[in-house]
């Protein structure tokens, strides 16, 4: 593992580098963390102090407002949806599919660059926002109009909003905010 290591960091400094004062570092910082996560129980977690449950929260209500937005209910009905907006074409409904399915990478990794340049907040506000106008919109369309391509361009919107903001959010900001000696629990309580 000390080999590939010093091998990756010479090519990303060049072979006549020096790259053991970086693999050392690396390795006391491994070494530090895996410390911390072994002291750290779960009574820490189930009973935090108060600058750990103020994490917690945060972590917590982040991933379950991930699940609250209800992309997993879109993902899973999808077909349905379209369905009801009159798409009953099963060439067409895989094709809006695949559509939305790119439309979701490309707005993953939009997002995933505005979440550094933007800010946390900004972007979760207006994934909200989004996905809310979109399902209202949605709402309506299936109450009165009834139009395909207005299903179509509400889940686009959806997916599209929700890829900017809650989706790469809800798995970035707990990562982030919790302290380095509660991480690896607190990841697999808030996941």
């Amino acid at each position: 593992d000390h080999q590939v290591a010093e091998n990756v960091l010479k090519e990303i400094y060049g072979e006549d580098a020096n790259v053991e004062p970086i693999l050392r570092e690396i390795e006391d910082a491994m070494e530090r963390e895996a410390h911390a996560g072994s002291m750290v129980g779960w009574s820490t977690i189930l009973n935090p102090p108060p600058s750990f449950r103020r994490m917690l929260i945060v972590g917590v209500s982040i991933a379950i407002a991930q699940q609250a937005v209800g992309i997993e209910g879109i993902q899973y009905f999808l077909l349905y949806i379209l369905e009801e907006g009159g798409i009953t074409d099963t060439l067409t409904e895989l094709k809006v599919i695949t559509i939305l399915g790119f439309g979701k990478l490309i707005f993953i990794v939009i997002g995933g660059k505005l979440f550094d340049r933007q800010g946390r907040r900004p972007l979760f506000f207006l994934s909200l926002l989004g996905m809310a106008l979109s399902l209202l919109v949605l709402g309506i369309n299936f109450l009165s109009i009834d139009n395909g391509d207005v299903s179509i361009g509400c889940l686009s919107f959806y997916l599209a909003f929700y890829c900017v903001g809650m989706g790469p959010g809800s798995w970035l900001v707990p990562a982030e905010i919790f302290a380095s000696s509660i991480r690896v629990k607190a990841m697999s309580l808030a996941t």
